[in-house]
Order: structure tokens, then sequence, then C-alpha cells
């Protein structure tokens, strides 16, 4: 390659953008170390078998069970969980929705202390589940679908949730 005036220039920019990223990449990819952390057991799915739509239907696993350990972290572990969606998503596009607000669930009480909330799933906002302090804990959740409207149609109906922990 000869090198000219014009093109030295973009080789050295070229170069000097290199080292800048490899100097980026290496000042952001630096291990930071973990100030909060917690080895925690969520349900990933809860399942209802609805067999009569005027009763309400416990949820599978019955109960679920949530547990944590090696909590290194602030005051308090917060744990909630907040729907996707409004409603679940429906087989076809026949039938009624199940809104969300038909899921609840009843806390039992944790092992090593803390509080524990039973309460019902909402879209709008986080709803509290656990709030405790001890290294490690466990506590059952029972999941209870509402009596449905006579116009759900059966099959597969699909609702998405995301659970949040906090370090407070």
């Amino acid at each position: 390659m000869v090198f000219t005036p014009s093109n030295r220039r973009s080789d050295m920019n070229l170069l000097g953008a290199v080292f800048l990223a490899l100097g980026l990449f290496l000042f952001t990819s630096a291990p930071c170390p973990a100030i909060d952390s917690v080895d925690i057991t969520l349900p990933a799915s809860i399942s209802f078998n609805v067999t009569d739509i005027t009763k309400a239907t416990t949820g599978l696993p019955s109960p679920c069970i949530v547990s944590y350990s090696n909590y290194n972290g602030g005051a308090n572990l917060r744990i909630t969980i907040q729907a996707l969606q409004d409603y679940f998503t429906r087989p076809t596009e026949a039938g009624g929705s199940i809104y969300v607000n038909y899921i609840g669930w009843t806390a039992g009480s944790p092992s090593q202390g803390g509080a524990t909330y039973s309460g019902q799933l909402l879209d709008t906002d986080n709803a509290y589940v656990y709030e405790g302090s001890a290294v490690s804990n466990s506590f059952p959740l029972t999941w209870t679908l509402d009596p449905l409207d006579p116009s759900v149609c059966a099959g597969m109906h699909v609702l998405i949730a995301k659970w949040t922990i906090e370090s407070l």
C-alpha cells in the first residue's frame, strides 16, 4: 500500500478509533463488585385446569414455593408481581376475555420471618408478594382463578407477568 497524505490521515483516524474502541471495551468490561445479590426460585408458570367455569379453580402446582438464599443486600428484600397485559390472550377471536384481576393468590407464612401479602394480579401496578430481611427464606403461594363468564371459550388462555426483585 502506498501512503499518501490523504490516506495516512484516514489510517491514523482508523487506528485512533480502534484504540478508542479497545479502551472503551476494556473500561466498560471491567467486572464490578456485586453490591446486592440473592439466589431466588420463582414459579415460571401456573396453570389452571378449569372443569367448571362457575367455580373458582386452584392453580397448579399448589402450592408453589417461592424461595431465596444468600441474600446480601439492603435492609429488606421485596418481591412483587405485575401482569404485562390487562387480559389473557384468547385461543381464538371468539368468546369472552379473562381479565387479569380474575387471578389472585394466598401467601403462606415465610419460614424465616418477614411479611407475605395475599392479593390480586394487576396490570397497572406491582402487587406486593413478600418483604423481609432474612438471608434465606421460603413461603408458599396458592393461586386462584375466579369463576369465569359463560362467554369464555375453552382452550389455552395465556397471560404473561413479570416478577420484580428489589433490595431496599
